[in-house]
């Protein structure tokens, strides 16, 4: 009977030597695979490395052009064709503009602008101006800081244009800029115009004026 309760206990006991290996075994301070698995080389100073210590950041691999400082932004170039003044922010009155054209197409147009339809915001002055020929506008824009001019449609004539001031050969001349309001003449040579209903191409000559009250 006892060499038969001995024969049972021989498995159950290996079984239990087994089970504490594999679930305890590796806590052991003399087993060396524990060890491989959870220490980290030291440097020769005794410090472990990291990886965030070990990886360089982008901010200090890459250089500069300027000796470590901040590039410096674009500055707006105020553009020329005769001087755009300061003009101060807010609604407009009512105006009228007048355009002529001559060249390849010839013709003479008025138009006018309801109060509160112009503006100034953040230095930029918008204009449009109509009259009672659908399709006829007079469009001026005004910056000191950025590219602006204006675009003329003719309905009757079947032509438009447009440019910008100081280039494309065309000018500004501001000659009134106060509590009042503002007047100013415009003019350009030899600038593209193209039919409005049709596939034609001009070249023109543009004059023109607008004034519009505070």
């Amino acid at each position: 009977m006892s060499s038969q309760r001995s024969f049972f206990l021989v498995p159950v006991l290996v079984a239990l030597v087994a089970a504490c290996g594999s679930s305890g075994g590796g806590g052991g301070s003399g087993d060396p695979g524990s060890a491989a698995g959870t220490t980290q080389p030291a440097s020769a100073d005794g410090v472990e490395p990291t990886a965030e210590a070990a990886v360089p950041t982008a901010a200090a691999a890459e250089p500069t052009s300027n000796g470590g400082q901040a590039a410096p932004t674009e500055q707006a170039v105020p553009q020329g064709g005769g001087d755009i003044p300061a003009i101060a922010d807010g609604p407009w009155g009512a105006g009228t503009a007048t355009a002529e054209m001559s060249g390849g197409v010839s013709m003479t147009m008025k138009a006018a602008m309801p109060a509160d339809l112009g503006y100034t915001m953040e230095g930029l002055t918008v204009f449009v101006f109509t009259n009672d020929d659908p399709g006829s506008v007079i469009n001026i824009t005004l910056s000191q800081s950025e590219q602006s001019g204006f675009g003329v449609s003719s309905a009757p004539a079947n032509v438009s244009t447009a440019g910008g001031w100081g280039v494309d050969g065309c000018v500004i001349d501001v000659t009134r800029n106060d509590e009042s309001g503002i007047a100013a003449t415009f003019a350009c040579d030899d600038i593209p115009a193209i039919g409005m209903t049709e596939a034609k191409a001009y070249t023109v000559d543009l004059e023109g004026s607008f004034e519009v009250a505070r």
